[in-house]
């Protein structure tokens, strides 16, 4: 299980860096199609955190996160070395995060 926090850059740019530090890409779908595309990608909304769980833990997490009445939305999957969004490709995710980290603020 790893976990990390929205911030600069909204879902995209997280999703990126958790990707960055092992060379990953990943398969996601937005889950809410009541939000424009922009604000669900990019949005900085507080209270939100990406976490990654090992395929066969997937079961046991759901469960132990409906006895807290947390919401959790399932978003995809950690896959190969390319972004897919909505079943379409992005591609690369190195390539997309290098020129994305000149422009947000260091922390």
């Amino acid at each position: 299980v790893s976990q990390s926090r929205y911030h600069q850059g909204g879902l995209f740019i997280t999703l990126l860096e958790s990707g960055f530090v092992n060379d990953l890409g990943f398969e996601v779908h937005q889950t809410d199609n009541n939000i424009r595309k922009d604000a669900y990608w990019f949005g900085e909304s507080q209270s939100r955190v990406v976490v990654s769980v090992a395929a066969d833990q997937k079961e046991k997490f759901e469960s132990a996160m409906k006895t807290t009445k947390i919401p959790v939305q399932h978003l995809g999957k950690v896959a190969g070395k390319e972004v897919n969004i909505n079943g379409e490709n992005w591609g690369l995710h190195i390539c997309l995060y290098l020129p994305c980290r000149n422009y947000l603020p260091k922390e």
